[in-house]
């Protein structure tokens, strides 16, 4: 899915508008490699694309740590 979303971007321009479900555009952007998604209250986030040896630390034998906590995700 990233790699249409980075197509649609490069299609369109640079910028892609992307409707949600609830009705909002959010303008997906290309940067230095780097997709982010902008809403219309100017809040971005960055999109990460994470395999399962990113999620959990499996490069480390006895290791499993939760990366997402690295990354500052918000763990419900």
């Amino acid at each position: 899915m990233a790699s249409t979303v980075a197509k649609m971007i490069k299609d369109d321009g640079g910028e892609h508008d992307v409707k949600t479900v609830g009705g909002c555009v959010l303008k997906a952007k290309e940067n230095m490699g780097k997709i982010t998604l902008t809403d219309e209250a100017d809040g971005t986030a960055t999109v990460l694309i994470l395999t399962a040896d990113d999620v959990y630390d499996n490069r480390t034998p006895g290791r499993k740590e939760d990366v997402r906590n690295r990354v500052g995700w918000r763990i419900a």
